[in-house]
């Protein structure tokens, strides 16, 4: 929601493309279930809530993070220096089917 609606982009960045395009055609926007308008206030109080939310630590040499999309939002405060980013992306699946797939412990005789 917030990568897509226009409040949350830079306000210059917002107003050309508001010129260029007008609201209905931007290329990228979010609407209420309805096909209303967002207004400014609703992603702003989201905004401030998603601040109020948030966790924030201090990395440290050899950190990783692990996290699941559909679980959470997630985001990064900017930056400075090296880093290295290391992806990987899985199949979506139910809970159902995790269950059934998952492996059972064996005891080993010693």
């Amino acid at each position: 929601m917030q990568l897509h609606h226009p409040y949350c982009l830079d306000a210059d960045v917002r107003e050309d493309l508001l010129t260029l395009f007008g609201n209905e055609r931007m290329p990228r926007n979010v609407y209420y279930g309805d096909g209303s308008p967002i207004e400014d206030e609703v992603m702003q109080r989201i905004g401030e809530l998603y601040e109020a939310c948030a966790v924030r630590f201090d990395w440290r040499k050899g950190d990783v993070i692990l996290l699941d999309n559909m679980l959470v939002a997630h985001a990064r405060d900017p930056f400075e220096g090296p880093r290295k980013i290391v992806v990987a992306m899985g199949d979506m699946l139910d809970r159902a089917s995790l269950a059934a797939t998952q492996v059972q412990p064996q005891e080993v005789d010693a």
